[in-house]
């Protein structure tokens, strides 16, 4: 991934100090873990680079590598402390001015999802788009103390990591129509056009290995799908994006409804500032996730001819 920092505003709060201070829960040579003090759920956390740059693509390589661990450190512990080791997340990361991110310098959510009460009388994982829409204009919290302590108690006694092999699988277990849909393959990992895109070059990226969770992924794994991603997300902000070359990266572990597959898998989405999405990022979340009834925006025939042309560009 390249490198290219970008100069400081005096409005960013992840260059302040006393906010790192304030909302620091653990920090790494490149990298800052804070509690969100606007949380979607409980446990709701950032982690910020502590370099000035606007997006995944303008890592260097010993910050994708320390990124990949923090998230395998902090992640475990919020997941214990809040949802009570259900492992059930989002992870969240959006790039450039038409991403919809409202801080311009590099930072990751990490949103925990805990079981709550369903209306057919069971039990459901968080919705938490669907919350975010009825609260756009959720406060700050003023008291995070609490949480604080919490969470720098847990990386005290961090919870086990989870053991990965380092084999390479095999995708031939995807169902024939999302293997139609494969336009580029890595030792590790394949992209494919999404089934039913709410946007237009929505794309998947699955291990080959049939994993559930992003922290089930070997060493090898990670950095293959370090190199995977940026090539593949250049490529689609080449063909879909425009000039602010913005871009989101989105993941969900847990049961939902719109899952086209059950391994883990990644959403790469380029965006542009006349997009259907434009100005309501979160109506584009909750469809990707909550609103499994929604209409594709691409027919069957626009994407086998998108999925046609990937895979010609992804040669060159």
């Amino acid at each position: 991934m390249a490198s290219s920092a970008v100069a400081k505003t005096g409005r960013d709060p992840f260059c302040m100090k006393d906010i790192i201070r304030k909302q620091g829960v653990h920090e790494g040579r490149h990298f800052t873990t804070l509690y969100n003090s606007k949380a979607l759920t409980e446990g709701h956390s950032l982690i910020v680079t502590h370099r000035h740059i606007r997006g995944l693509l303008d890592l260097k390589a010993v910050e994708v590598k320390e990124l990949f661990d923090m998230i395998g450190e902090v992640l475990p512990v919020i997941l214990d402390t809040y949802a009570n080791g259900d492992r059930a997340y989002d992870l969240k990361i959006r790039s450039g001015d038409a991403s919809g991110r409202t801080v311009d310098h590099f930072h990751v959510h990490l949103i925990p999802r805990k079981q709550v009460p369903a209306k057919n009388g069971g039990t459901e994982h968080e919705r938490i788009y669907s919350k975010s829409l009825e609260n756009l204009n959720r406060p700050f919290i003023d008291d995070i103390e609490n949480d604080l302590r919490m969470l720098r108690r847990g990386l005290m006694n961090p919870v086990p990591a989870t053991r990965a092999s380092a084999g390479v699988g095999s995708y031939t277990e995807l169902s024939e129509d999302l293997r139609a849909n494969i336009f580029y393959e890595s030792e590790h990992f394949v992209a494919l056009f999404h089934p039913k895109p709410v946007i237009e070059g929505q794309v998947l990226l699955i291990p080959k290995r049939d994993i559930s969770d992003f922290l089930e992924l070997s060493g090898k794994e990670r950095m293959d799908f370090a190199r995977t991603y940026a090539k593949i997300m250049n490529l689609l902000i080449d063909v879909y994006g425009d000039e602010t070359r913005s871009y989101i990266t989105s993941m969900q572990t847990g049961g939902y409804d719109n899952m086209p597959v059950d391994r883990l898998h990644i959403n790469l989405i380029p965006r542009s500032k006349s997009d259907r999405y434009a100005g309501r990022d979160d109506d584009m979340y909750y469809h990707i996730y909550e609103s499994p009834n929604l209409a594709p925006v691409m027919t069957a025939d626009e994407i086998k001819r998108a999925v046609d042309s990937l895979r010609r560009l992804a040669q060159e």
